[in-house]
């Protein structure tokens, strides 16, 4: 019933399409952007990243496989309603979980970085580990408002406990949310750290986390790329990651644990030449085949 509240494309990601019942990676966009406070138009993402993507190869050097032999389909988009937050929560939450009760893994197009917290939750995800230039852990943003892109990963550690939340490349914190992160334990790794301590290191550091979780749940906000890279986000933070050190990341994180992973915040109407669209297409590629591998 929950595929009530997906929309069909014409374009399908790739340009490929296997059938659904044979694929373990399930494509799902969400165009949705109502809660944005600076850029809108992170609801065009799903269209431009999807109509990239059939135009870039799809050989993965790092998993040594072309990724139109992995049993991939396009679901189309949830049917999102601005102007109904909640609503449209809800319907990624049934959808995602359907594709869960299937054994399938859902990769999700969005959309801003709000959407992270319906289909973490549909994924039963008992380990979130957050890409993104800002941590999301304000309590209220804007002013009254719980369920925002701003206040994602806030509402994530309460239900999951802020022991089961790693966030890598931040750089962005108003006090309030580095005073939570520090007051709650929460593992967070800056550029700097990423610098100093070596990829290596940092991977070291994480792996007790890792080890102790059975279903890891990838969110990948792309303004943790430098905005020289990727300009096109709702909220560019300048000192951000290269994509190869993302990818060297991912391609160490990458297992059978992880039960879904999102792309979110690509801001198409901001993204001078595609380059950012670009980029998140072969994020999405190369992050499909390490799980595949």
């Amino acid at each position: 019933m929950s595929f009530l509240y997906i929309n069909s494309q014409p374009i399908v990601f790739g340009g490929f399409q296997h059938i659904f019942k044979d694929s373990k990676f399930i494509v799902v966009g969400v165009p949705y952007d109502g809660t944005a406070t600076f850029r809108v138009g992170a609801r065009f993402a799903p269209e431009s990243i999807r109509r990239i993507s059939g135009n870039m190869e799809t050989y993965s050097l790092r998993a040594n496989l072309d990724l139109e032999d992995v049993k991939i389909h396009d679901l189309g988009d949830v049917l999102c309603i601005h102007g109904d937050h909640n609503v449209t929560l809800r319907r990624i939450e049934a959808v995602i979980s359907d594709l869960i009760s299937q054994n399938k893994t859902p990769v999700i197009i969005g959309g801003e970085h709000s959407i992270t917290y319906a289909s973490a939750k549909a994924c039963n995800a008992d380990l979130v580990i957050s890409f993104d230039a800002h941590a999301d852990m304000r309590d209220q943003y804007p002013l009254g408002l719980v369920n925002t892109h701003a206040t994602v990963m806030r509402r994530l550690s309460e239900i999951l406990g802020t022991k089961n939340i790693i966030e890598i490349g931040v750089r962005g914190f108003c006090k309030e949310e580095l005073n939570y992160l520090k007051k709650s334990g929460i593992l967070y790794f800056t550029p700097k750290h990423l610098k100093t301590l070596t990829i290596y290191n940092v991977i070291k550091s994480i792996q007790s986390y890792i080890s102790r979780a059975n279903r890891i749940y990838i969110s990948i906000d792309i303004d943790v790329l430098d905005p020289s890279i990727a300009p096109g986000v709702s909220n560019p933070e300048p000192e951000g990651l290269t994509t190869t050190m993302l990818l060297d990341i991912i391609e160490e994180l990458a297992s059978g644990r992880v039960v879904g992973f999102d792309v979110v915040e690509v801001c198409p109407p901001y993204d001078l030449n595609e380059v950012t669209s670009i980029q998140a297409t072969h994020i999405i590629f190369e992050t499909i085949a390490l799980l595949a591998r």
